[in-house]
């Protein structure tokens, strides 16, 4: 009977033991868990475990935008890390061959080098809003890891641009009203034949945050309305572009 036990007992762990860490444990992130890598014996993370995700702030409805997470150790390299990437919504896939889907989130089908970046798509959800992207990063040792700050995309409506039914004369671009304003303003802007436009946001660093509208737009008196809701107090750039014709002008985003 002993014997009976110690074989039924070595049978029991070969499933275990056939559970490779390496290829990913889903449900690790900050959006469901406090202990990330617990699985790896250790339910807290190491401050020298660097975890950063990267990529586009803001995404128009159903939009695809390629971001990246990269880990780095203070300890060095190694090559015990793995990453388990989650969001609040919409659809994550891989670009990095070491990636794979689980659960809806994607974690790493094999353990690779640290520092190590990893490639992958969001597509936002069909609703505005803000999506969240999180993730949990492995380090050098097999039990140092921490979490990424959690990073926010807004999600904006696929157009924020109306028509009205007059024909101006000339192209033209009001200043935003209001100004300052808090969280939404409006600018209007005229063109006198149909053209190939877009209307878009641009921080004081000269980095573009939104568009509000793109693409071939009719003659008329156009207004696009901008939501800042997840953007911080400062002044902004609204750039309107048409044909051969650009204006920019300020905007005050006072909180």
């Amino acid at each position: 009977m002993n014997i009976v036990r110690s074989v039924t007992a070595s049978l029991l762990l070969i499933p275990v033991l056939a559970v490779s860490y390496p290829n990913g444990v889903p449900g690790s992130t900050a959006k469901t868990s406090t202990q990330g890598c617990f699985c790896h014996g250790n339910a807290n993370p190491t401050s020298g475990v660097s975890v950063l995700i990267a990529g586009l702030s803001t995404l128009k409805i159903g939009a695809t935008g390629t971001y990246t997470v990269t880990v780095t150790d203070a300890a060095g390299s190694g090559t015990k890390s793995g990453v388990d990437i989650a969001a609040s919504g919409g659809t994550l896939a891989p670009v990095t061959s070491t990636l794979k889907l689980s659960s809806g989130e994607l974690v790493t089908s094999q353990a690779t080098n640290v520092p190590a970046t990893y490639t992958f798509t969001f597509t936002a959800p069909a609703t505005a809003g803000t999506a969240t992207l999180y993730a949990t990063g492995l380090g050098k040792s097999k039990t140092a890891w921490n979490n990424a700050p959690n990073f926010s995309i807004i999600v904006t409506p696929a157009t924020s641009v109306t028509q009205e039914s007059s024909t101006p004369a000339s192209f033209r671009v009001e200043q935003n009203y209001p100004n300052p304003f808090n969280p939404s303003t409006r600018i209007r802007f005229s063109l006198p034949a149909a053209s190939s436009t877009s209307v878009k946001i641009y921080d004081m660093e000269g980095r573009e945050v939104a568009t509000l509208g793109e693409g071939m737009m009719a003659a008329g008196v156009h207004t696009a309305e901008w939501n800042a809701s997840g953007f911080p107090s400062g002044v902004y750039l609204c750039r309107v572009r048409s044909g051969s014709y650009t204006v920019t002008k300020k905007l005050l985003l006072q909180k």
